[in-house]
């Protein structure tokens, strides 16, 4: 018996594998966008502490680095979707409760967003007496995070 599949047939399975190609690349790319984000987000804390440790703060750094840190909290919610975690990236530090405690996840981002938008409102006004509240305000929402959904070093 000869099978004979119809084009119609063979037309549809090549789109469906073109479509799961381009969504496995669509992941692994905002995965890839999501540790330059978080990269970025890290170094402007990093920038911002040492001013603030610094006998002479530079209040200019500090309101770009808020700013940075403002626009980066505010891309977060777009940059875990399903799927985004260690399937599409081996590398990726991402856990899987982030997808399976969705509300929880939601909760812990908001307060990240309000913390950075608050901090980056206070830079921006130069209020320097609130400045280091507002800074570890968002140190504590990084960290409530990255305790419950970011994969620890095994060191």
């Amino acid at each position: 018996m000869k099978l004979r599949l119809k084009p119609a047939y063979i037309i549809a399975c090549a789109i469906g594998l073109v479509a799961t190609s381009a969504l496995a690349l669509d992941l692994a790319s905002v995965a890839h966008d999501r540790k330059a984000n978080m990269k970025t987000m890290g170094g402007a804390m990093k920038a911002i502490n040492e001013q603030l440790k610094s006998a002479t703060p530079d209040l200019g750094i500090i309101k770009a680095q808020a700013a940075k840190l403002d626009a980066g909290a505010h891309l977060m919610a777009d940059q875990f979707p399903e799927g985004s975690g260690l399937k599409v990236d081996p590398k990726s530090e991402a856990l899987d409760t982030i997808w399976s405690d969705k509300a929880k996840f939601k909760q812990i981002s908001d307060d990240y967003v309000k913390a950075a938008s608050n901090l980056n409102i206070v830079a921006q006004a130069g209020n320097a007496s609130a400045l280091p509240n507002a800074y570890h305000d968002v140190g504590q929402a990084c960290k409530a995070c990255h305790t419950q959904f970011k994969k620890r070093d095994e060191h």
